[in-house]
């Protein structure tokens, strides 16, 4: 562990390494990560693959980044309400990382109205932001961790942007649930040690991906739960006056009481530990996955 840290340091300060080295080294990070190594090491390991440019994080772009929900009958809330997803959409594997938002912010996502709505673009000028919360901050801003400090604005700007929007809260639920309904996105039953929460101890968010057990059972949707939070868009808001954006998914900083697919946060502020996943645009017929 004490190497991989020491490594993600010299590559975060821009420190060269071989490239002959590169290639044995993704592989040996991607190797602990399969096998679920223990979880210091895991995340030391993933904050390295992240630096050394992590093979399974592909652009919001490209369609490969994402992963198709059926449509179909679920249910949605603690009460387990019979629901229909009229439509199969497509959702990101993993919550939108620092590198793949960095592309947003390059291309002028801060800069260009088209991307936000009325409401986001009011908001974004009358804050003059420029870039997410903490984003100069080293403990936030490995290439492969999840973005954070993003409010529902910059979320739906982000979208539009990779050629799609923030999913519904209903579809964000179906796929952390799939048809079975889970309370988890692995199954009905808490294992300790299964995905980033209070109770593993990292307090902070990690690399995505490094937690596979704790991978939608259907699906393999990574990180639903735990972690980081995910924007969604709050129904309810095509029919009242209530915040736009909701968050799903927990946080790295709560326990087991609150890990539960059909929790759900307010609100349209950022802070650590917020963060959005992309789907594709629904609507319409998917095109076959890339692999």
């Amino acid at each position: 562990m004490l190497v991989a840290e020491c490594l993600e340091l010299c590559l975060a300060k821009g420190y060269a390494v071989p490239q002959d080295l590169i290639g044995a080294l993704r592989r040996t990070c991607l190797e602990a990560i399969a096998d679920a190594v223990a979880i210091p090491a895991r995340q030391a390991l993933g904050l390295c693959l992240g630096r050394l440019g992590d093979p399974r994080i592909r652009s919001l772009r490209d369609p490969g980044a994402y992963v198709e929900v059926p449509a179909g009958d679920y249910v949605y809330g603690d009460k387990n309400e019979p629901i229909r997803i009229e439509t199969a959409f497509r959702i990101a594997r993993y919550p939108t990382t620092n590198g793949q938002y960095l592309a947003f912010i390059e291309d002028g996502g801060y800069a260009n109205p088209d991307w936000w709505s009325d409401e986001g673009w009011a908001w974004r000028q009358q804050a003059g932001v420029t870039e997410p919360g903490y984003w100069q901050e080293r403990r936030w801003n490995g290439p492969n961790q999840p973005v954070v400090g993003v409010s529902f604005w910059e979320a739906e700007a982000c979208c539009r942007w990779a050629g799609g929007r923030l999913p519904r809260e209903r579809e964000w639920e179906a796929a952390a649930r799939s048809p079975e309904g889970y309370q988890y996105p692995w199954g009905d039953k808490w294992e300790d040690g299964i995905c980033n929460s209070r109770e593993v101890g990292l307090e902070v968010t990690s690399a995505v991906g490094i937690f596979p057990r704790s991978r939608q059972a259907q699906l393999g949707l990574d990180d639903l739960t735990g972690s980081v939070g995910q924007w969604s868009c709050n129904e309810e808001a095509e029919r009242a006056a209530v915040e736009p954006g909701v968050l799903r998914g927990g946080f790295f900083s709560v326990g087991i009481d609150f890990l539960h697919t059909w929790l759900r946060w307010g609100g349209t502020g950022w802070g650590a530990g917020k963060s959005l996943q992309l789907p594709l645009r629904p609507g319409r017929a998917p095109p076959a996955l890339t692999h």
